[in-house]
């Protein structure tokens, strides 16, 4: 019960203070999506790797900061009620006109959030059924385009229904090989053909991040970050300390969650053409 009345108070005397601005927009770290078919043709994967370790790390140091403040605002917050309430008072009467601000900007904050809430989750839940939908539909078109070459390998190297183990023995003859071969390069183009519609940088992977980033940045963000920081007035308030202020982490949370989709998606591609000869 101890902190229950300096919790409330947070809720209800928060201030939206602006985060201090970082010298790169996160969204500027997010390395340029590739547009090729195959994964390994390109250093994506390494690179919003690198990039994910490093906003990860960011985010940790603005937690530490702003928990830092938290723990001075709380370990200010004693005595019993009375004289909390009384200090409470003492300190915003020394700027009344900053003391409206933080109610009025915590009100701001309460409201928003009911409205945006509920609209930010269900735009997700739609965009997250639209890339669940590409997914499903890229996986159906590159079967389908190789599903006629897959029947005359089947049909040439499973005579009579056997079961086909996808590869060529060691003792296969030259004839066999040259088949393969050809067949395999058949397969090949057909799925590069069905494939590389899917990742260029008109296609509908690239057009769906799009879509989810303007979401992080439009709706997300801020209505998230205004509710993050509405008792940060109030805690620099309690700690009395001019140079303890919140740092909101909303951004920087939203470019590591629209990195890790692009990474699950992108390494979703085919790693390299199939071999012409896979023993």
């Amino acid at each position: 019960m101890k902190h229950h009345a300096f919790c409330l108070a947070m809720f209800l005397v928060g201030l939206a203070e602006a985060a201090v601005p970082l010298a790169q927009s996160p969204w500027a770290r997010v390395p340029v999506f590739p547009s090729g078919c195959y994964s390994t043709q390109d250093d994506f994967a390494a690179k919003i790797t690198a990039t994910q370790a490093t906003v990860t790390r960011d985010i940790a140091q603005l937690d530490q900061s702003n928990n830092e403040l938290k723990e001075r605002a709380k370990n200010a917050d004693v005595g019993d009620p009375a004289a909390r309430a009384a200090r409470v008072q003492s300190l915003l009467m020394k700027d009344p006109q900053a003391a409206m601000k933080m109610m009025q900007q915590s009100q701001a904050a309460g409201t928003t959030a009911q409205t945006a809430a509920p609209e930010d989750t269900a735009k997700q839940q739609m965009l997250d059924r639209e890339l669940k939908d590409l997914l499903t539909q890229y996986r159906v078109a590159l079967d389908k385009a190789v599903a006629p070459v897959e029947a005359r390998i089947l049909n040439r190297f499973v005579p009579g229904g056997r079961k086909w183990q996808g590869f060529l023995g060691s003792g296969a003859s030259d004839a066999d090989r040259a088949d393969w071969a050809l067949l395999n390069k058949q397969w090949n183009t057909e799925r590069e053909k069905a494939c590389a519609p899917w990742w260029q940088a008109s296609g509908p992977f690239h057009a769906w991040f799009k879509r989810y980033r303007d979401h992080l940045i439009q709706d997300h963000t801020p209505w998230v970050e205004q509710n993050e920081q509405a008792g940060a007035g109030f805690m620099a308030l309690m700690a009395d300390s001019s140079s303890g202020s919140y740092k909101s982490t909303a951004a920087l949370n939203a470019v590591s969650d629209y990195m890790k989709r692009a990474s699950e998606v992108f390494n979703n591609r085919p790693l390299e053409p199939r071999p012409n000869i896979n023993e």
